[in-house]
């Protein structure tokens, strides 16, 4: 995951959610005294549709990439407005083909997560909402 083209290192887990909202037509009971309708599927119409990026990662990152306090100080300062990228590789080794797949959407950063365990590593937690559509682009690798 990238935001603003900062990538975040250190990712422990990263999801992209896509959802859409439909309206189911109304049902109705058949008149009172007349033979009951089979039953019927139910038809839906799509109202709209949603993004919703989640990842998680290492609070303080080594090299190069940004770390949880950078977006803690972004949370807090900014306008909360970001331009994320989403990247997928199902490469599963030598002679493979396969393809990477880039999505990339405006979004806002609505949740911010910060973990102070005990034992272990500090992490985060980051939420980006989609704040219009996405667009995905393949891009052909061979190995």
């Amino acid at each position: 995951v990238t935001l603003n083209g900062v990538y975040y290192k250190c990712q422990t887990t990263a999801d992209l959610t896509l959802t859409a909202a439909v309206t189911e037509d109304d049902t109705c009971k058949p008149d009172q005294g007349t033979d009951t309708d089979p039953v019927g599927w139910v038809t839906r119409t799509v109202d709209s549709k949603d993004w919703a990026i989640t990842f998680s990662a290492k609070s303080f990152a080594d090299g190069l990439g940004a770390s949880g306090n950078q977006l803690g100080r972004f949370f807090i300062e900014s306008d909360l407005v970001v331009i994320a990228h989403f990247m997928t590789n199902p490469d599963q080794g030598d002679g493979v083909i396969s393809d990477d797949v880039l999505y990339e959407g405006s979004g806002l950063l609505t949740g911010l997560k910060i973990n102070a365990p005990e034992k272990g590593s500090s992490t985060y937690d980051a939420t980006i909402t989609g704040n219009g559509p996405l667009t995905i682009t393949e891009t052909n690798r061979t190995s």
